[in-house]
C-alpha cells in the first residue's frame, strides 16, 4: 500500500519572511533608543563584514590556485597530481565559468554562491594535492616532478 506523502511546506514563505523582518523591526527600533547597543551592533556588522571579505578572498585566491594548477597541468610544467583531481579542478572551473547553473550568476548577491561552494568543495576535496602543488610552487616550480 502506498502511503501519501505530506506535502512539505518551503521553508521561507513570504510569510515567514514578513514576520521575521517585523522581528527585526522591532529590534531596531529598540536598538536607536540605546545609544550603547546600537554602538555594539555597529561593531559586530563591521566585523561580519571584515570577515565576509577575508572569505571572499579566500575563495577567490583558491580559485586563482585552482586555475594555475591547471594551466601547470596542461603545459606539463607540474605532474604529481591524480587524474581525479585535476577532473575535480576542471570540473569546478568549468562549472565556474558557465553563466547559467543552479544559481545563475547574473543574480544580485546570490548568483555566485553556488560557484563558490562548489570551488570550496573541491578545495576540500583535493587539499593534500593542493597543498603539494603549493609547496612546489613556493619552492620556485623549477623542478619538473
Amino acid at each position: 500500500m502506498k502511503q501519501k506523502q505530506k506535502k512539505k511546506k518551503p521553508k521561507f514563505s513570504k510569510k515567514k519572511m514578513m514576520k521575521e523582518l517585523e522581528k527585526k523591526e522591532k529590534k531596531a527600533r529598540k536598538l536607536l533608543e540605546d545609544a550603547r547597543g546600537f554602538d555594539q551592533l555597529l561593531i559586530k556588522i563591521d566585523l561580519k563584514i571584515t570577515r565576509t571579505i577575508k572569505q571572499l578572498h579566500d575563495v577567490i585566491d583558491d580559485l586563482r590556485m585552482l586555475f594555475k594548477l591547471l594551466k601547470d597541468v596542461i603545459s606539463q610544467k607540474y605532474t604529481d597530481i591524480p587524474l581525479g583531481s585535476i577532473l575535480a579542478v576542471s570540473g569546478a572551473l568549468l562549472y565556474f565559468l558557465a553563466p547559467f547553473d543552479v544559481v545563475p550568476d547574473f543574480l544580485p548577491a546570490i548568483g555566485f554562491t553556488d560557484d563558490i561552494t562548489v570551488i570550496l568543495i573541491v578545495v576540500r576535496q583535493i587539499k593534500l594535492d593542493l597543498d603539494k602543488y603549493k609547496l612546489w610552487v613556493k619552492k620556485g616550480s623549477k623542478k619538473k616532478k
